[in-house]
């Protein structure tokens, strides 16, 4: 079992987001398409812990237990990358699978505030992947941020 905890803040003063508080580990439940669920929460606070380590800010090693080894490599690039943005996450909406072999899965989809350290304003990002039940524990088989067209141009040019 994985104990993880937010990084406190530090640097500049940022504005309130809506993160739960973490809590105690909790085990599987069944998935809902309806509003809040215990499932819903686990993954949330696993994807903002992920995106701690987009930021810099927690080390990709951290969440080892709790990513597949591609997910695992791709936040490790992006954590060697970081650069002056900010990433909050602020929605998520989670999909149960049909359970084919009988371990629950979803897919998830959410948006990601980011912002220029120091700079004013900010814009959004999405995010895209995939958990699923393992002995107990939820696991991201798939994590990606899709990043705008203007970006993705910028960094072809760069």
């Amino acid at each position: 079992m994985v104990w993880v905890e937010t990084l406190p803040e530090y640097g500049e003063v940022e504005d309130a987001w809506s993160t739960p508080t973490p809590g105690p580990v909790q085990e599987v439940a069944g998935l809902s398409a309806e509003g809040a669920t215990p499932a819903r929460d686990a993954v949330w606070r696993l994807l903002a812990l992920a995106v701690e380590v987009v930021d810099g800010k927690r080390h990709p090693g951290q969440l080892r237990a709790a990513v597949t080894a591609g997910v695992y490599e791709s936040l490790l690039t992006r954590w060697r990358e970081a650069g002056p943005w900010r990433h909050r996450l602020v929605s998520l909406h989670l999909h149960p699978l049909d359970q084919v072999d009988g371990t629950p899965a979803a897919e998830f989809c959410g948006t990601v505030r980011v912002r220029a350290q120091g700079r004013p304003g900010w814009h959004a990002v999405a995010l895209a992947g995939r958990v699923e039940a393992v002995a107990g524990r939820w696991v991201c088989t798939a994590f990606r941020l899709l990043l705008p067209a203007a970006a993705l141009r910028r960094a072809a040019a760069a």
